[in-house]
């Protein structure tokens, strides 16, 4: 299922690191890179290859789908906002798009053009930006070499003000004088040792606070404000410098949290291709599959990290409202010709709805795939009325989940990690039916404590909650393989 990396959550994330400075953003981008492949290596060569279906695991790759696809549809509703639409339609929207390919009789025949047409769409005004501003590599060492973030005279919270979609604390690095632009009440925190004071303002249109190095400025959802010139932004790195070292964010190099996302992605790659129902016939889906679809997932992994590239040095207050696939919106808006705005913003608009599309249809062929490996195994025959029913069931909880809210990111990887841990590591234990069901159980249960564990967890064990993968993966394995063991004699 290439597709889950083909997506529009994928995109969003890689931008989104760069922009953030996250200092394993090179792992990061090494596995993502990496995990579809490897899936492809593994998948079943034979044409007609089904997976027996195999209860728990099936199980959980449905609750995979419906995360990676509620994923999605959190993107979609921030990709919304970028354009002053409210979150919850482009949610509804996105939901109603994946219902229709759900149910529509075509999909298994249109997937593989969406996909490839929606990274075309992006790559494309990734080119204009290119022409007009420089090489990823040349744009990086500009951006490194500046001695500190600050706001451009041009940009929107300078000229005109804009709102926060949702609550903020901005942290300011130095003196800073805010307008509001619309009336609000603000609260100031100030950390002035050895004392915390809380300072609550009432603001009209046009009244102003002046912020001190170490403030904290708490704004509620709607609140409109403009900043100063040529001031450092909040929220960012103090100069170009950390931000290319990696100091603006949480440290996530840690060899626990660096394996954690190996085994996450890859493992979740390999669940999710694996038995990934029947390949189509022809010279075509052959070529596509062994050099067309790995080329285009690298190519598409690259082009996400450009983004964010050229989303840092042309629109640094990024960081300010981190919506998700802000980058290729506000780099569009900032391009030097503004013949191109438009005809880019269309691009760019019509290359993530490409993505969404490829995405739901290839989610609907795996999902079809393990109910029909299901019916079989009972001896029915299959149902398109029962894989219609469970398919918008799925939708809707997705969507559920997407109005819910959260980071898109983290869904993504739970999807991927419950698959990895109930799925794929029983399968490569190789313990036989009883094997596989026993590891499915522990590693649904591991992975279920373990998400369950995130908020009280202490700082040592913060890499196998935040990946709980690293920790149900091996036990999952590890159980189905004693179960094997044990079953030896049996079979002497």
């Amino acid at each position: 299922m290439i597709g889950a990396w083909l997506s529009p959550v994928v995109l969003a994330a890689l931008a989104g690191r760069v922009v953030a400075g996250d200092p394993g953003l090179p792992t990061l981008v090494a596995v993502v890179a990496a995990a579809p492949l490897i899936a492809l290596l593994l998948a079943p060569q034979t044409p007609d290859a089904v997976t027996p279906a195999r209860g728990v695991a099936d199980v959980a790759i449905l609750i995979a789908l419906t995360l990676i696809l509620g994923a999605n549809l959190v993107v979609l509703g921030d990709f919304a906002r970028s354009f002053g639409v409210a979150r919850l339609h482009g949610i509804v929207a996105g939901a109603l798009l994946a219902l229709g390919v759900a149910l529509s009789p075509v999909a298994d025949r249109a997937w593989r053009w969406a996909m490839p047409l929606g990274a075309m769409l992006l790559l494309l005004p990734l080119g204009v930006v290119i022409a007009s501003t420089g090489a990823p590599w040349t744009v990086w060492a500009s951006v490194a070499s500046r001695p500190a973030l600050t706001f451009d005279a041009k940009s929107p919270w300078i000229t005109k003000g804009r709102a926060f979609g949702e609550r903020t604390i901005l942290t300011f690095q130095e003196v800073h004088r805010v307008v509001a632009t619309a009336p609000a009440t603000w609260r100031v925190i100030e950390r002035d040792v050895p004392h915390v004071v809380v300072r609550e303002w009432t603001l009209g249109a046009g009244d102003a606070l002046t912020l001190r190095p170490g403030d904290e400025l708490a704004l509620e959802a709607g609140a409109r404000v403009r900043f100063e010139p040529g001031r450092r932004i909040p929220n960012t790195a103090g100069s170009g410098a950390a931000w290319a070292d990696g100091r603006a964010g949480a440290p996530r190099g840690a060899p626990l949290a660096v394996l954690g996302t190996v085994v996450t992605l890859v493992g979740g790659a390999v669940a999710l291709a694996s038995g990934a129902g029947p390949r189509p016939q022809g010279r075509g889906p052959r070529w596509v599959t062994s050099v067309a679809a790995p080329a285009l997932a690298v190519t598409f992994v690259i082009g996400a990290t450009a983004w964010g590239v050229y989303g840092v040095a042309l629109a640094p207050e990024l960081a300010v409202t981190p919506l998700a696939l802000a980058p290729l919106v506000e780099v569009g808006a900032r391009l030097p010709a503004t013949s191109w705005r438009q005809p880019f913003a269309a691009l760019v608009a019509g290359g993530i709805l490409a993505l969404f599309l490829g995405l739901a249809c290839t989610w609907r062929m795996r999902l079809r795939e393990v109910l029909r490996a299901a019916e079989m195994a009972r001896g029915a025959a299959p149902s398109g009325a029962l894989a219609a029913g469970v398919s918008a069931a799925s939708v809707a909880l997705a969507a559920l989940l997407a109005v819910q809210g959260g980071d898109p990111w983290q869904w993504f990887v739970w999807g991927l990690g419950v698959a990895a841990s109930a799925a794929a590591a029983p399968r490569l234990a190789m313990a036989g039916p009883r094997g596989e069901l026993v590891g499915a159980l522990v590693g649904a249960l591991a992975f279920g404590v373990a998400v369950g564990a995130i908020d009280f967890a202490p700082t040592q064990l913060r890499p196998f909650v935040e990946q709980p993968a690293l920790l149900a993966a091996p036990l999952a394995w590890a159980a189905a393989r004693l179960t094997r063991a044990r079953g030896r004699p049996a079979h002497a």
